[in-house]
């Protein structure tokens, strides 16, 4: 789900003002986001209230890093086969099969659907939230800091594998959208483009990438750029380095559960 902080609230005008990755905050009116997090089907009007804390001991914040690292470990290594590392792993089963009814050589034969997803793909792992390589970099910091404050540097070989890891993820962003083909190239200056307007607060500028990012929609699913053929050769392409990914995160993740 994407999760916002409302940062202050105007009584007297029913206006509320979110803090969402961008330099300034954005002005809504309170109905509209009642409204929004109403239509939210599995968990309707979730809201955490942040509150100001005391100073953190020394102990608790070790416990605290520690326990986090279990919790991620624990849902990424989880024996579920649609969670998880697991759920990568069928991922990249199901982008090189044929086999009825959801390999994807058999969904995907409407271009619609397929434009769909690989733009999301690409925008999920660069854009959306994220750091620009699936949060892994990120990761990787936290564990060098770990690594710092636990006075364990074992941490810092992990804080390594996750580092690699994020090039990984950014290759796969990029091959879902293959920049050889000049309409998918154009797509992806223009996805990154109206990020950073969204970012910098450039409203702006937002509004006219939205434009040229509708024309491109039209352009692209009137006159798709890639073959059948092609297809199936960037699921093929996907499927091997989503496979490589799921070997490479067990690999960290196993790491990390024997660290703590």
């Amino acid at each position: 789900n994407h999760l916002v902080t409302v940062y202050g609230r105007d009584a007297r005008l029913w206006r509320l003002y979110l803090d969402d990755l961008s330099s300034q905050l954005f002005e809504v009116r309170e109905k509209q986001v009642t409204e929004g997090r109403g239509s939210l089907p599995q968990n309707n009007f979730l809201m955490l209230t942040a509150t100001p804390g005391s100073d953190i001991p020394a102990r608790a914040l070790r416990g605290a890093i520690l326990t986090g690292i279990q919790d991620n470990v624990a849902q990424l290594t989880s024996p579920i086969k649609t969670s998880g590392l697991s759920a990568l792993e069928l991922w990249a089963e199901r982008l090189s099969s044929a086999a009825k009814p959801l390999g994807w050589k058999t969904i995907f034969i409407e271009n619609t659907d397929l434009y769909s997803v690989l733009k999301s793909i690409y925008a999920s792992i660069k854009l959306e939230g994220s750091d620009g390589f699936a949060l892994r970099r990120l990761y990787s910091d936290f564990l060098h800091e770990t690594a710092s404050y636990l006075g364990n540097p074992a941490f810092n070989a992990v804080a390594g594998q996750y580092l690699q890891l994020s090039n990984h993820w950014a290759s796969l962003a990029e091959n879902a959208l293959p920049s050889r083909f000049p309409p998918f190239d154009n797509l992806k200056s223009v996805l990154n483009k109206r990020a950073q307007a969204y970012r910098t607060h450039n409203l702006k500028v937002l509004a006219k990438c939205e434009k040229e990012l509708n024309a491109l929609d039209q352009q692209i699913l009137a006159e798709f750029p890639m073959t059948h053929e092609e297809i199936q050769d960037v699921f093929n392409r996907l499927s091997s380095q989503v496979k490589l990914i799921a070997e490479l995160e067990l690999s960290a993740a196993i790491r990390l559960r024997d660290l703590v």
